[in-house]
């Protein structure tokens, strides 16, 4: 564990986090809704490391929230990279964020996300409201558990600020229903464990269509995790499925092949359709 810890320690010296980024995309005509920010580790020791082998360290440190201001500055970065190429016409893109549990207990989210936004906006970077209308904050159950009604307050002062709010993992914690009416929230992610056997498991055909009824009851959008399979897709669009996400139309890249792959897209997406 020290000895993990002290090599994360020096990644943050030697810049060897990197970030990838997976489209989202409608399911009525499979235009380009976002993209999740997702993080990798290219450690000179190891190899490049998935969240999972380096997240739960960060959280048990506190390096944690060192790993989010970084990710949310560069992302502020990107995100008007993006954007300046005029690749999408209509609307500007937008990118989620994953926020720790940790960070929401230890210090003040809102505060720390819009103090990075005003300094893109003092230095030209971009507009700050601008900027907080295209991040879009992932949280799970577990942010909310200990202290819900702080959690509450503070994901009202993120939307006050124009942030949108994802609950990530939706269906496999202990209370989402129960404080489901409460959460100032825009989307319900999807588990990928529903999608990974929703075309052989008919209890999770029935599970699955239940969260995405229930969801565009409370006004929300549904967001499907590891769509991997055309089949996949027909049969969450078929219930009604908002957003999908997953390797069979997308996996993670980095923002220069983001780019491209957002050029080539409009023409791309036309085999998908057939």
């Amino acid at each position: 564990f020290l000895h993990y810890k002290a090599l994360l320690e020096k990644a943050f010296n030697e810049d060897e986090f990197v970030l990838y980024y997976q489209p989202y995309f409608y399911t009525n005509n499979l235009s380009i809704a976002g993209f999740e920010t997702l993080t990798r580790w290219r450690s000179k020791h190891h190899g490049v490391m998935l969240p999972g082998n380096f997240i739960p360290i960060l959280e048990e440190t506190g390096l944690i929230l060192k790993l989010e201001t970084f990710i949310i500055d560069q992302a502020c970065r990107d995100l008007k990279l993006i954007n300046s190429t005029k690749l999408n016409t209509d609307n500007l893109f937008s990118t989620s964020i994953n926020i720790s549990p940790i960070s929401f207990k230890n210090e003040d989210v809102n505060k720390k996300i819009t103090k990075i936004l005003s300094w893109h906006k003092r230095n030209g970077k971009s507009n700050e409201c601008g900027l907080s209308k295209q991040i879009n904050i992932e949280i799970t159950e577990s942010s909310f558990l200990e202290n819900p009604s702080k959690m509450i307050e503070t994901l009202e002062q993120l939307k006050s600020s124009g942030f949108k709010i994802s609950l990530d993992d939706f269906g496999t914690g202990y209370s989402s229903f129960s404080y489901l009416k409460d959460l100032p929230i825009d989307y319900l992610k999807i588990d990928i464990s529903f999608v990974r056997n929703l075309l052989s498991n008919n209890k999770l055909k029935a599970i699955t269509k239940t969260i995405i009824d229930l969801a565009h009851d409370l006004d929300l959008k549904t967001i499907a995790e590891g769509v991997e399979t055309k089949e996949q897709f027909e049969l969450l669009k078929s219930y009604g499925c908002d957003i999908v996400q997953g390797f069979w139309l997308a996996k993670p890249m980095q923002i220069d092949e983001l780019i491209e792959f957002i050029g080539k897209w409009k023409i791309e997406k036309e085999k998908y359709l057939q």
